[in-house]
C-alpha cells in the first residue's frame, strides 16, 4: 500500500491541535507524530480502494465465467 502523505499530514495536524490546546507543536513533534501514525498504519493489513475495487471486479468476472461453464457442463450432461 502506498502511503498517502495528505492523510498523514491531516492526522498529524489533527493530533497536534488536540494535544496543544492552542499551543503550536514544533515541527519536530509533528514529524514524530506523523512518523508514528504512518508506522502504525503500515502495520495494518490495508489495501487502497482502487486495489479493492479491481479485485472485486476480477472476482465478479470469475463468477460469471464459472456460471457459464456450469451451464455448459449441465447442457453436455443432458445430451449424454
Amino acid at each position: 500500500m502506498k502511503p498517502n502523505p495528505q492523510l498523514f499530514e491531516q492526522i498529524a495536524d489533527g493530533l497536534g491541535q488536540v494535544m496543544s490546546h492552542g499551543q503550536k507543536l514544533s515541527d519536530d513533534a509533528k514529524a514524530t507524530i506523523k512518523a508514528l501514525v504512518q508506522a502504525k498504519i503500515n502495520e495494518l493489513d490495508l489495501v487502497q480502494r482502487d486495489e479493492l475495487e479491481a479485485q472485486q471486479a476480477a472476482i465478479e468476472s470469475l463468477r460469471e465465467q464459472v456460471a457459464a461453464l456450469q451451464a455448459q457442463v449441465e447442457a453436455l450432461s443432458e445430451k449424454s
